[in-house]
């Protein structure tokens, strides 16, 4: 099953458009579910309330699926209670045009679970929790489902989770799963407004307070993170867009999945919703600007530095350890800082570099100088000293004298 997040007016007209066309080849469309949000629940929906209700309903007539509301920002004390209020307002109209509520607060959880007699039975019956940014492990996901297991029958997972573990997730969990299958991926928020600023002089004509931009890194050469401000704060995105359809093999054992495609950057059009629901996985992928990745879905490698980090290459340190290198500029220098106790190296001196890779490089001393480039004759404990650049050595690469110095 699919479920699919709508955040702008357009978006909505597209798939509606799509679906008018499309609707007759039943076996095409298969199972959806949707999400809708105003601007005042929802991260990145830039939707009205009175947006939210016509487009729920219109969804719901035109296709009979059901259709849920996006309660998704995270909320500090001093605005809680004002969201909770307009969420009582709400209740009647909620009841009306939606299926089930998605929290990611858990405050928000609380508040439901406190205030449940407000929506009807059935509609309260269809929480989807979403736990995207927490809770990547097995007890604090089923702690979360039994602080309320009755009502919630949905946790969103993280998109950081490998194809393998949401495999055994499914046999563990006992209720639906829903993971990110076709979107953008989320890297940073914050609640600051970091855009607006930059724009004062255009703020007078922005209503709404929204901006959609394009950063670049100031320390790696990335650039083209989609960023968008609105009244929730900055939401900063991946270059490239999630896409893992083409991964029939890897999708075939997750048949508890329900699979989210949610593009709040760039909306699809109609055609695009053609080639994503024909699985014409090529054409649909080159039919976008950006670009796309399977992100983490085959495997997940982010914990490979915790090797490095626990490298016996670099805690195997003898009475030879001189100290490590702190600086490294490519056909230039390398730079050292002496640790060991009551050294010194001068030139002449062999001295052996063991990388965190295992690289070895043995050199000798033939010119050393200091931090404001004067020649030195020797370093001692505590200095930084300079060498003429060594290859395949990197910083805390491990500096070791290859002999007890004579002099």
């Amino acid at each position: 099953m699919r479920i699919i997040s709508f955040h702008e007016n357009e978006a909505v007209e597209n798939f509606l458009s799509f679906y008018q066309q499309t609707k007759k080849d039943h076996h095409l469309l298969g199972n959806q579910e949707y999400i809708l949000g105003p601007r005042a629940l929802s991260r990145v929906s830039s939707l009205s309330w009175e947006e939210t209700k016509k487009w729920a309903k219109e969804l719901k007539e035109s296709t009979g699926n059901k259709v849920f509301l996006q309660w998704d920002i995270l909320m500090t004390q001093s605005n809680f209670k004002a969201v909770c209020a307009q969420i009582s307002q709400y209740a009647s109209d909620i009841n009306e045009y939606f299926d089930g509520i998605r929290v990611q607060d858990t405050g928000a959880l609380f508040w439901l679970k406190e205030h449940k007699d407000i929506f009807r039975e059935e509609l309260i019956q269809e929480i989807h929790l979403i736990c995207e940014n927490g809770n990547h492990n097995l007890e604090g996901l089923k702690s979360w489902y039994n602080f309320w297991p009755e009502n919630i029958s949905r946790l969103v997972l993280s998109a950081e989770f490998p194809a393998q573990k949401l495999n055994e997730l499914q046999g563990q969990l006992s209720c639906q799963l829903e993971v990110l299958g076709a979107g953008n991926i989320l890297l940073f928020y914050t609640p600051r407004h970091l855009i607006s600023p930059l724009y004062e002089n255009e703020n007078e004509n922005n209503k709404l307070g929204e901006y959609k931009v394009f950063g670049t890194s100031e320390e790696s050469p990335h650039k083209g993170f989609p960023i968008i401000e609105n009244g929730h704060g900055t939401f900063m995105f991946n270059t490239k867009e999630l896409y893992i359809f083409s991964e029939k093999e890897k999708l075939d054992e997750l048949p508890h999945f329900i699979f989210r495609i949610d593009f709040p950057i760039e909306s699809l059009t109609c055609e695009q919703w053609n080639l994503l629901f024909r699985k014409e996985h090529e054409s649909f992928q080159n039919s976008r600007s950006m670009g796309h990745t399977k992100g983490f879905f085959r495997t997940n490698k982010t914990d490979v530095l915790f090797k490095k980090l626990k490298n016996h290459r670099l805690q195997d340190r003898d009475h030879h350890y001189v100290g490590d290198v702190v600086d490294v500029k490519k056909k230039e220098h390398v730079g050292i800082l002496i640790k060991g106790k009551n050294l010194a190296l001068r030139k002449g001196d062999e001295i052996r570099l063991l990388s965190p890779e295992g690289r070895e490089k043995f050199v000798t001393l033939k010119t050393i100088w200091s931090a404001d480039k004067e020649n030195r004759e020797s370093a001692k404990t505590g200095q930084i000293f300079f060498i003429p650049h060594v290859g395949g050595i990197s910083v805390r690469t491990m500096v070791f004298k290859t002999e007890v110095s004579s002099h």
